[in-house]
C-alpha cells in the first residue's frame, strides 16, 4: 500500500502534461521519499511517497528540480518525456563534514546527538569585539551569552546552555584544544585563533561526566598546513558612538520652570470669604532670574549672583558631553603559518586598545595575545602537537564617576574662571569624579604551555588509537588602586 502523495500547485491553464517517475539514491538504489519536486519558476509542486514514486501536472517546457536534505539538489529538463525517473547523490560538501564530538571527530552524516559546530572566523565576523566569548552571542540556538555592562573589559559576561537548566545555574564545561579552561580564559585568548567552536548539548554531552552537567563547549584552535609560509594581517579601527538621549538646555530649563511655577498658581476663597491667588514659589531661584536664564541676559560674574551661601556662576553646558564622545578602538591580528608533510606550524600576534564611549578620561582595556601550534609527524603511528601562549590583559577604569552624565540641570559650568572643577550644590560635577576620583588597573598575564601525542594503530587493530595530553598553565594577577581625593572642588570663588 502506497502513501497518499501531498501535492501543492498554482492554477494554471496550460498545466495539461502528466509526469510519473521514481527517485533513488545514486549511492545504494533506495528510494527516497519525502523528496519535494518542484516546477521551476513557479509554486507547483509534489513530494515522493514511501516508495519514492511521485506524479505531477506540468506546463509545456517545464524543468523540474528536485531537492532532499543531505542531496544534491538536481534539475531536469522534461522534453517530450512522460516518465522521468532521477538518481540523487549525496551533498558530500555537507555530510562529509567532521564535527569534533567527545573525545573525537564525527561525519555528520552518522551524527546523532545535539551537537552545534561553528567557524571561529564567521563568529567573529563584523562583531566589533575582541572577546571570543562575546563573539559567540547569538551564534548558536540554545546558547544564551549575556553581559552586564558594555564597557570593555568589564562586561560581566555569563554563558549557558538551553538556559539556567538547573536551580544551581550549572556553567557549560569549556575545553581549549581537549584541556579545560575557565570562561575567564576564554575571554582572555585571541578569538581569531580560534578554528571552531563546537557546543555539545544534552546526552551529547554525558561523555564528560559530571562536569558537563551544563552542556559542553569544545573550542580548537587553528593549525598550520602544509605548503609555504602564508603571513596574513587583519587590522580593524572602531569608532564608539554616544547615543545622547533629550536633555533641556538652559533656555529650556527657564522656560520650562517658568511655565509649571505660573500654572502652580491658583484662586480660591479664605475662610473669611476673600478671594486669594496662591503664591507662585520658583523655588530655587526668583521669577526675574529665571526669564534672564530663559533669554540670556543672567550674569555670570560670580558677585552678581548670591544664593545657597556662596557665589554661582552660569553656564549652558552639557554634562553629557563634556564626559561622552566618539572613542577609537583599534585591533591588530598577524600570524605565520605553513609546513611540509612532517611538521607544520602557526604563529599568531594579537593587540587589541578597546574603549568605552568615556572621552574625557580612560576607561577600556589593552590585550596582547601570541600563541604558537607545532605539529610534528614522528612516524606512521606517532604524531605530536605543541602549543606555547601568552595572554595579557590590563583594565584600566576610574574609581568613581562610572554611569554619571548628568548630575544637574545645564546651567552651571563645569569648571571655574581660575580652571578648577567647580561644584554648585556639591558632590554632582561628573569630570572631577572621573580625574580626581583615583583609577583602578588591573593586570593579568596568563601563560600556557601544552602538549598532544596521538598514537594510531589502526593499521594493526581497526579502530584502535589512544591520545596523552599534558598542559602547563601559569596565571599572574595584579590589582592597583589609586585614590586623591576631590580637594580641587571649588563652590563658587577660588579658595584662599
Amino acid at each position: 500500500m502506497h502513501a497518499a502523495t501531498p501535492t501543492y500547485s498554482s492554477f494554471d491553464n496550460n498545466q495539461d502534461r502528466t509526469i510519473t517517475g521514481q527517485i533513488l539514491g545514486a549511492e545504494d538504489k533506495m528510494p527516497l521519499p519525502g523528496v519535494t519536486i518542484i516546477v521551476k519558476g513557479t509554486t507547483t509542486g509534489t513530494v515522493s511517497d514511501f516508495d519514492g514514486n511521485y506524479t505531477i501536472s506540468i506546463p509545456e517546457n517545464a524543468t523540474l528540480v528536485y531537492s532532499y536534505l543531505g542531496y544534491v539538489t538536481k534539475e531536469v529538463i522534461v522534453g517530450n518525456s512522460n516518465s522521468i525517473n532521477v538518481s540523487l547523490i549525496y551533498d558530500s560538501t555537507t555530510l562529509d563534514e567532521i564535527v569534533i564530538v567527545g573525545f573525537g571527530t564525527q561525519k555528520k552524516a552518522t551524527l546523532t546527538g545535539s551537537v552545534a559546530q561553528v567557524k571561529g572566523d564567521e563568529v567573529i565576523k563584523g562583531k566589533g569585539t575582541s572577546s571570543a566569548v562575546l563573539a559567540l552571542q547569538g551564534e548558536v540556538p540554545g546558547l544564551v551569552v549575556t553581559r552586564s555592562s558594555t564597557r570593555p573589559g568589564v562586561e560581566g559576561t555569563s554563558i549557558s546552555i538551553r538556559g539556567d537548566i538547573s536551580v544551581n545555574s550549572i556553567s557549560p564545561l569549556i575545553l581549549l584544544d581537549g584541556v579545560e579552561i575557565s570562561q575567564g580564559d576564554l575571554s582572555a585568548i585571541n578569538a581569531n585563533d580560534i578554528e571552531t567552536y563546537s557546543i555539545l548539548k544534552d546526552a551529547s554531552a554525558a561523555i564528560f561526566g559530571t562536569k558537563a552537567a551544563g552542556g559542553v563547549i569544545l573550542v580548537t584552535t587553528k593549525k598550520g598546513k602544509q605548503g609555504k609560509m602564508r603571513i596574513t594581517y587583519k587590522g580593524e579601527t572602531q569608532l564608539n558612538l554616544p547615543k545622547e538621549f533629550p536633555v533641556a538646555n538652559m533656555t529650556e530649563f527657564a522656560d520650562a520652570w517658568l511655565s509649571a511655577a505660573t500654572n502652580d498658581a491658583i484662586d480660591f476663597v479664605d475662610g473669611d470669604g476673600n478671594s486669594q491667588t496662591a503664591a507662585t514659589s520658583f523655588r530655587f531661584f526668583t521669577e526675574e532670574q529665571f526669564q534672564m536664564m530663559s533669554n540670556g541676559t543672567l550674569p555670570t560674574a560670580p558677585d552678581s549672583f548670591y544664593v545657597f551661601g556662596n557665589d554661582h556662576y552660569f553656564s549652558d553646558t552639557s554634562q553629557f558631553d563634556a564626559v561622552y564622545g566618539t572613542t577609537i578602538t583599534e585591533r591588530h591580528d598577524l600570524s605565520l603559518s605553513g609546513g611540509n608533510e612532517n611538521a607544520t606550524y602557526r604563529t599568531s600576534f594579537g593587540y587589541a586598545n578597546e574603549r568605552s564611549p568615556i572621552a574625557f578620561v580612560y576607561d577600556g582595556q589593552k590585550r596582547y595575545n601570541f600563541r604558537t601550534n607545532v605539529g610534528y609527524k614522528v612516524n606512521d603511528f606517532i604524531k605530536t602537537d605543541f602549543n606555547i601562549s601568552y595572554n595579557s590583559s590590563t583594565i584600566d577604569t576610574p574609581t568613581q564617576g562610572i554611569g554619571f552624565g548628568i548630575q544637574d540641570m545645564n546651567i552651571f559650568p563645569l569648571y571655574n574662571p581660575d580652571g578648577q572643577f567647580y561644584d554648585n550644590f556639591g558632590g554632582n560635577n561628573p569630570l572631577a569624579y572621573l580625574k580626581e576620583g583615583g583609577r583602578v588597573i588591573n593586570r593579568t598575564n596568563v601563560f600556557r604551555l601544552g602538549g598532544k601525542i596521538s598514537v594510531n594503530l589502526d593499521k594493526y587493530v581497526e579502530g584502535l588509537a589512544f591520545s596523552y595530553f599534558g598542559n602547563i598553565a601559569m596565571t599572574q594577577s595584579r590589582k592597583n588602586k589609586t585614590w586623591k581625593p576631590r580637594n580641587n572642588v571649588r563652590l563658587g570663588r577660588k579658595r584662599n
